[in-house]
This record gives structure tokens, sequence and C-alpha cells, in this order.
């Protein structure tokens, strides 16, 4: 909670002195009502009928100043409450932008995700949890003040709260503890009843939902979830308004005791009628921020369990990306016996795996599915460490590189590539300034993009803009591509980059590629091995180590693996 606590303060300083504020504010107007009202009383018996209406109307009108002040306050504490929430989110997303890549693809990480999401998004954790923080701190205020003053007018009347107030703090704890037995039962039926609620509306799932009528079985599901979280609400809410019975009978009996020990008091001792109100509105209000206080201890803890996923995320370390020494210049990338395996795996996915590409080489990595391919690029990304041996890039250790400088050497198109919800354009700029006609049109892009109604300009996805447009696999791929090569990279990876695209606009793109990726060193995966003819060099993986490394020509002179699948591929393409 402490990162949660720095996050707020360095988003928000004013919020803390703001409750601050508040909660003295409130806490004077608790004390003065109670003590003006009770000299207003005393005026009554003394029947000083022009000082009655004097300060009554003074009270009437210090109640209004105060109240719109509240108001103002309540309003602008609001206001910095939406902003605390939107502040320290979007730390937390920042941070876990920075988060080491190991970590994603992990099934615990992606629990904390969604647990995050429900927890921030659902249950507005951040937000309420600064409101109830903001209420606690002007309940404890409150509760010194009042406790102060009655410790001098009536000490018995606050040992009777105090009593009365741990019965009710036990029957809180219990409720409490349901509470998180509730949640801890009920989050992971919600993850799994939100799945086929989001299966049955996300539009990517509807055509296999229609054509294989799948809507019936995802609705099974559905009710299966339904009636079980159906049975755990009614549980929890039995048992909590139980509780709550109990609680009220117990508040009951509290104020008739501090009646019966107040009016014995005034009687016994002689003491004036405004005695009397004062100790009975100081002790009742007591009573009544004892018993507040305790529900806000509960609702801190409830939103604090619904935090813990993000304090968790917080608490993962980041990535440095400025640390290391400047990468400038591309010279040549060495994996010298490399081994590697996923974690929580124990089978190698690269067996002592070495070679050298050098500066300007196009080097096409061929291989079986599950070979090893797509892992050497992650290891070039720094996505991963290698598990022994060590990469190279200009006879210095990758890890030595700071980041910042390493990517901007960089460039790729990952099998699973994205396109972003933000205009065409910005898709394949990402922030830089430059004109890229020129790969547009090798790429045969400029086709696609003339037809748009707002050119370049057009956002993609219709999911966040009525005015957005969906391509297709082949053209989002393009555009995959133009980012990669927009972004003037000296090292250029491409994994399957042409994998939507049919044969001839494959072919257009291999046409234009040496010219596209002139001066650049490239590394390039495709299961058409027809790509790999207009590489310098092919590396052929099988089972995660290194079968050949020569060119096409001599590859295709002996019988060797890759020159098999290169004559079965032709064969395939063959038109009778």
């Amino acid at each position: 909670m402490k990162k949660i606590f720095k996050l707020a303060y360095k988003t928000e300083k004013s919020f803390f002195f703001i409750i601050i504020f508040k909660a003295l504010l409130q806490a004077f107007i608790v004390l003065f009502n109670s003590f003006y009202i009770s000299y207003i009383l005393d005026l009554v018996i003394e029947q000083s009928f022009n000082d009655i209406i004097i300060n009554i109307i003074f009270l009437i009108l210090l109640d209004i100043m105060t109240n719109i002040l509240l108001r103002y306050l309540n309003k602008f504490i609001e206001y910095e409450l939406i902003s605390l929430n939107s502040g320290i989110y979007k730390e937390a997303l920042l941070h876990m932008t920075y988060v080491s890549y190991k970590n994603i693809e992990t099934s615990h990480y992606q629990e904390l995700i969604q647990n995050i999401k429900y927890g921030v998004r659902n249950m507005s954790s951040i937000y309420s949890i600064f409101n109830s923080i903001c209420d606690l701190v002007t309940r404890i205020i409150t509760i010194i003040s009042i406790t102060t003053s009655l410790i001098v007018l009536s000490p018995y009347v606050v040992l009777i709260v105090l009593v009365c107030f741990i019965l009710s703090l036990i029957i809180y704890i219990l409720t409490y503890k349901f509470n998180i037995r509730f949640f801890l039962r009920l989050v992971p039926i919600n993850r799994k009843y939100g799945y086929y609620t989001d299966t049955l509306l996300l539009p990517n799932y509807q055509k296999d939902l229609r054509l294989n009528n799948l809507a019936g079985l995802m609705l099974q599901q559905y009710d299966k979830f339904s009636d079980t979280t159906v049975e755990e609400i009614t549980k929890f809410s039995f048992k909590t308004a139980v509780l709550k019975v109990v609680n009220a009978i117990l508040n009951y009996l509290e104020l008739g005791a501090i009646y019966i020990l107040v009016a014995y008091q005034t009687i016994v001792n002689d003491l004036m009628v405004s005695v009397f109100t004062l100790n009975v509105s100081l002790a009742t209000n007591l009573y009544t921020n004892l018993n507040q206080i305790t529900s806000d201890v509960v609702e801190y803890n409830r939103y604090y369990n619904y935090l813990k996923p993000l304090i968790e995320a917080l608490g993962l370390e980041k990535v440095d990306y400025n640390k290391g020494v400047k990468l400038s210049d591309f010279q040549k990338i060495e994996f010298r016996n490399v081994s590697f395996k996923y974690p929580n795996s124990e089978k190698l996915v690269l067996d002592n795996v070495s070679f050298v590409i050098n500066k300007g080489d196009k080097i096409a990595l061929v291989g079986l599915n599950g070979a090893g391919k797509s892992t050497i690029v992650k290891l070039i990304c720094r996505l991963y460490d290698v598990s022994s041996g060590e990469i190279l890039v200009n006879d210095r250790n990758i890890l030595e590189y700071s980041l910042d400088s390493y990517y901007d050497v960089i460039s790729a198109v990952f099998q699973d590539y994205k396109i972003f919800a933000v205009s065409i354009e910005d898709n394949i700029l990402i922030d830089k300034q430059k004109d890229i006609n020129k790969i547009i049109n090798e790429l045969g892009l400029d086709k696609v993009i003339d037809k748009l109604p707002h050119k370049i300009k057009t956002m993609y996805s219709k999911e966040y803009n009525k005015d957005g447009v969906l391509l297709s696999g082949g053209e989002t791929q393009k555009i995959a591509i133009a980012r990669a090569l927009a972004k003037e990279s000296q090292f250029l990876l491409l994994d399957e980059p042409t994998s939507a695209l049919d044969p001839i606009a494959e072919a257009d793109i291999y046409a234009n590629f040496k010219e596209l990726a002139i001066n650049r060193t490239a590394i390039y995966i495709s299961h058409r091995l027809a790509s790999a003819i207009f590489c310098d060099k092919i590396l052929v993986l099988d089972d995660g180590k290194i079968k050949d490394f020569d060119t096409h020509e001599n590859l295709m002179k002996k019988n060797s693996m890759y020159s098999r699948l290169f004559n079965l591929q032709k064969e395939n393409y063959k038109l009778n």
C-alpha cells in the first residue's frame, strides 16, 4: 500500500491537505452544534427571548455557511478522487509496460491482470479506498474531539460507548471475514462467468458461434456459473443479514444505557437540563462515529483486498531501459553456445546453438514448427534471457547495452503482430515524422489507403470509432511490415511477415524487399521456402539445433533437410 500512497501523493498532493482540513471542520461542527444547542437551551430556561432569537439566527447562518463549505469540499474531494484514480491507474499501467517480459506470458501474471481489471474497473477500488481514507480521517479527528469533551463531562458514558463499540467491532470482524471468503470464492467463478459472457458477446467469437451452433453450449456453461454465483450470494446475504440484526439490537441497547446513565447523573447531581442534552448529544455522536469508523475500516480492508493484485504488480521489478552501454552502430550478432528453455519448463527449445550474422546479411531462418525459430527472434529482442551461453552484438554481450539504444537498432514484425485502434498513419509512424510514401508504394498499400474515407488518416477498428475501418489480414500485415521499415533500424526481424498474403502479393514484396531492406541486416522466418531464395544464407533449425547454415544454391546441391522441404513445397505449388 506504501507504493499506492506514494503514487497518490505524486498525483494529487493537495488531496491529503484537503481531507485533513475537512476532518477538522467536521469535528468543529459536531462540537460547536452540541455546545451551542446546550447554550440556547439554557437561554430558554432563563426565558431570555431576544438572546434566543439572535443565537438561533446566528446558529442557522453558521450552519448554512459550514454546510455550503462542506458541500464544496466534498465536490472538490470527489474531483480529486477521480483524478487520483486516473493518475494512479495510469502510473500503474506505465509501470507494467516496463515489467520484464518473462513475467507477462505466465498464467499467474494473466490471472493478476484479470484481478486488477476487476478490482480497479469493476469495483473502483482506487477511488473507493481513498474515499474510505477520507472518511476515516474525519471520523478519527471527530472521535478524539468528542471523547476529550466527554471525559471531562461524563467519563462513564465514554466507558459504555467503548464497551458497545468493542461488541460491534467483533460483529464487523465476522462480517469482514465473510466478505473476504465471499470475494475469494467469487473471483475465480466470476472470471469464468465473464469468459462465457464475453464469448457470447464479443465480435471475434461470432463467426464460430454461429456456424458451429455453439451458443447453446456456451449458455449451458453460463447458466452453470450463474447458478453458482446466485448460490454464493444467497449464502453470503443470509449470514450478513443475521449479523446486521444482532448489531442493530446492540445499538438500541447502547442508546438506552446512555440515556439512563445521563438522566441518572443529571437528577442525582442536580444538573441543568442543558447538560443532559449536551451529554446525550456528544454520546450519540461518539456512538455514531465509532460505529461508522468500524464500517469504514471494513470498507477500507475490502477495497484493499481488491487492490492487492495491483500492489503486487507494482512490486514487480521494472526493466531499466537506460542502464548499460549505448549501442549506435550494428556490425554483427553472434549466438555462442546458446541454450534456452522457457520459464517453468524443462524442455530445451534451443540446444547449444552457435552462428554469426554480419552487418548487411539477409538470413532466412527455416525449420519445422517448434524448431525454435521464433524463440531466436525473442532472444535477439531481449524478451527473454538465455539459459546458458551468450548472445553478442559487436563482440559484447547484449545484456551490457541499454535497452533504449538497443531497441533503436532493431525493428520487428512478429507472428502475433498488433494493429492498434489509432489512425493508419499513427500505426505506421508511431510518433515519428517522415515521408513513408515509398514504403507504402513498394508494399502495395497505396491501393488500399487510396480507397479509405480519410486516406492515411483513417482510424483503424470500428470498436472505438464509427468511421474506423477493418482491413483484411494481408492488408494489416502490410501495415505491420511498413511500421518495421519506417523505424529506420539497422537490424530487421521478420517472423512470418507474409503469412496472410496471397502468393502474388508475397512475390511483389520479395521482389522489392532487398531495396526496402537496403543497408539493413535482416532475419526472415517463413514457412514458404520460396522466400528464402532472395536471402544471402539460410539457417536451418531442427528440434532446437542447427542442421545447416549455407546459401540456397549449396543447400540444394546436397540431400539436406532444406532441399527436401523446398522440393516438397515446390511440388505442392505445381499446377496440373
